[in-house]
């Protein structure tokens, strides 16, 4: 079986890696807000969204555009549409969180210097919230990235800090 470039697992992998990368900016916590924290947060949550959405099917280049692209919020509605409930139970909070994040994610706000105000959600917060992403579909998207290879092979090493 060949095993296209971009896989499920390979982005569910990142959106790991970007949500560790969160946690360490996160335990140093020495500036108090962080555009790179919010970055970071909100690139686990839109590359797990991505391979959820890979996972069931979605061609990777439909991901790269509008109306998905960088957009966590139309990204989140195509998965729960795809059902992503039955894998990841994001409460109607979690749901909030990741809207709200958007309005800045979204314009890349967190990777450039904008100046005014705007309200972004506890870093704490969104760091579970994207752990729970993570957590919840690695399994999914390793057992449709490999089909042939045994579910009970996958041991994901465990999130620091993640509930």
């Amino acid at each position: 079986m060949t095993v296209s470039r971009t896989t499920p697992m390979g982005m569910c992998r990142f959106a790991r890696e970007y949500v560790a990368a969160g946690h360490a900016v996160l335990r140093e916590d020495q500036f108090g807000f962080s555009s790179p924290l919010y970055f970071l947060f909100g690139h686990a949550i839109e590359l797990a969204l991505k391979a959820f959405l890979l996972a069931r099917g979605t061609p990777y280049n439909t991901l790269r555009f509008k109306p998905y692209a960088h957009d966590l919020s139309a990204l989140l509605k195509e998965a729960r549409r795809r059902r992503l409930g039955s894998l990841c139970k994001l409460s109607k909070q979690d749901v909030g969180l990741i809207h709200l994040l958007n309005a800045q994610y979204a314009t890349k706000r967190f990777e450039y210097i904008v100046t005014g105000s705007y309200t972004v959600p506890a870093p704490d917060v969104l760091f579970v919230v994207a752990a729970k992403l993570v957590k919840s579909l690695e399994a999914y998207c390793y057992s449709v990235t490999y089909p042939d290879k045994p579910n009970n092979s996958f041991k994901p090493t465990p999130l620091r800090g993640a509930a």
